[in-house]
């Protein structure tokens, strides 16, 4: 099991990402990954603007999961959380 901060970049007022991956088997998502069996991905991303939070979950198994996913999800959620705080 690996668990480790998601590099998420500058996202609304503040933002936390966690990356979770278990049972990579040599796996291009994690360089670092000596595990066998069943591959999970599990992004979480917590982010707030103004008095709003967010919290933004991706997950995935190996064929299925795109990790550049998370961040265009998390970007797509500060645009929208913005638009309902100014009342849009």
């Amino acid at each position: 099991m690996i668990i480790r901060k998601l590099s998420i970049g500058q996202l609304g007022d503040g933002a936390y990402g966690i990356r979770f991956r278990d049972g990579l088997v040599n796996s291009k998502l994690e360089s670092d990954a000596s595990m066998s069996g069943m591959m999970v991905a599990i992004d979480i991303v917590i982010i707030r603007v103004g008095n709003a939070v967010i919290a933004l979950e991706h997950d995935g198994h190996v064929d299925e999961f795109d990790p550049t996913l998370t961040e265009t999800a998390a970007r797509l959620a500060v645009a929208r959380l913005r638009e309902a705080a100014q009342g849009g």
